[in-house]
């Protein structure tokens, strides 16, 4: 009985420690694209700014 018991926490361990992982690389796939969009949007503005400077 003690090692079913051990196998069943084992495998239970397992079960969350593979979902959290997976939970990480789906939250990673979501919010990439807007770290992405925000770096671009800085970008640009930056741009918009030093030509602003250029035309004054």
């Amino acid at each position: 009985m003690y090692d079913v018991m051990l196998l069943l926490g084992i495998t239970v361990g397992g079960g969350i420690i593979i979902l959290l992982g997976f939970l990480a690389i789906i939250r990673k796939m979501i919010t990439g694209p807007r770290k992405e969009l925000r770096n671009k949007i800085e970008k640009l503005e930056g741009e918009i700014h030093t030509l602003k400077m250029k035309r004054d």
